[in-house]
């Protein structure tokens, strides 16, 4: 019985101890600061309709030299190749894209093929597929390295 009892003072105290005794919540915050870009080359765009006038698929051709540039840092990447958006019968669209999706010089790259199924109405990715040389990929980690370059460090 005596045992007992201190069993249960025991967990008393540390249930009533535990939240007056715990930290509050430390607030983190979005952090945001300005990138410039600067692009050099050219972009070119081809719409394709069906026979009927509707559209079909449309097709990017990008050369282009970027220069990403923040208060803490810069990088130079390159966007080259064909991207091709396509609307599938069942209503998703597929995007393919080739070429340098990123690529740093002396830094990681993102180079190959992607093709990419999204379900517009619900705004999903239902697919996503890479092909060729991916040091980083794209779902998140071109956008982390980024932010690494040019957002300020802890």
């Amino acid at each position: 019985m005596k045992r007992s009892l201190v069993i249960l003072a025991v967990v008393a105290a540390l249930v009533c101890a535990g939240p007056a005794g715990a930290a509050k919540p430390e607030l983190v915050e979005n952090v945001h600061f300005d990138v410039f870009v600067t692009t050099k080359g050219h972009f070119r765009g081809k719409v394709f309709f069906d026979r009927e006038g509707n559209f079909k698929r449309f097709m990017g051709l990008p050369s282009m030299q970027l220069t990403l540039t923040s208060e803490w840092g810069s990088l130079e990447t390159a966007d080259r190749g064909v991207d091709k958006v396509t609307e599938n019968p069942d209503g998703t669209i597929t995007v393919r894209g080739t070429g340098i999706h990123f690529k740093e010089h002396g830094g990681p790259s993102a180079t190959g093929l992607w093709v990419l199924t999204i379900d517009p109405t619900a705004g999903e990715l239902i697919d996503a597929e890479y092909h060729g040389n991916f040091d980083l990929e794209a779902d998140g980690e071109i956008e982390a390295y980024i932010c690494s370059r040019l957002a300020p460090q802890p």
